[in-house]
């Protein structure tokens, strides 16, 4: 059974009205995973934006519908147990898929997609410069209980943020706490 059938199968008002008809595929292996592997479904007709992400583990595929749960299935399914040097690609693919990715994680400057008015505006360019300066790799340490500590920068909207995180093993999220770092960044957004 072809992965577009198999996804049909599983969620069918994906499949409605021929609704996934001429999609293309795109898997990718997962390293916080041992089963799950990422699997991206696209329309390809030009300007289009239809694009739905699932996991799939070759017995069964998991929308990633911008719920935490839905995650939080896979990881419990998978057995997920986060070592300190998968925390950072677990809080990227994290961060990309929930929330209708309202809060997309920045480790340098060219993780945001700056407006095109960036190079002609001059305030626009300084706030760039010093955004830049503020952007940092997300930062994880251990923390007692088999649990760790991040601290990430983000954009939300137009805000750059400095989030603190607690990070269970098994993939459970607290937010610490949220610091302003930046207003009014000339981003792009979708």
């Amino acid at each position: 059974m072809s992965l577009l059938s198999r996804i049909a199968e599983a969620y069918p008002d994906h499949a409605e009205s021929g609704s996934l008809e001429g999609f293309e595929t795109n898997r990718s292996s997962i390293k916080f995973y041992k089963r799950f592997e990422l699997v991206i479904a696209r329309n390809p007709v030009p300007g289009s934006s239809q694009e739905r992400g699932y996991v799939d583990d070759g017995e069964e595929i998991i929308f990633l519908d911008g719920s935490v749960n839905a995650i939080l299935r896979a990881n419990q399914k998978d057995g997920l147990q986060l070592s300190q040097e998968s925390v950072p690609a677990y809080l990227r693919f994290f961060f990309a898929h929930v929330g209708g990715a309202q809060l997309r994680v920045v480790e340098s400057s060219d993780d945001a997609t700056w407006a095109e008015e960036v190079m002609e505006d001059d305030t626009a360019r300084e706030t760039v410069e010093l955004a830049r300066s503020m952007i940092r790799p997300i930062q994880v340490s251990a923390l007692p209980g088999r649990k760790y500590s991040a601290v990430l920068t983000g954009v939300f909207r137009n805000i750059l943020v400095e989030s603190t995180l607690e990070v269970q093993l098994q993939g459970e999220i607290i937010q610490k706490s949220q610091r302003l770092l930046l207003e009014n960044l000339p981003v792009k957004f979708g």
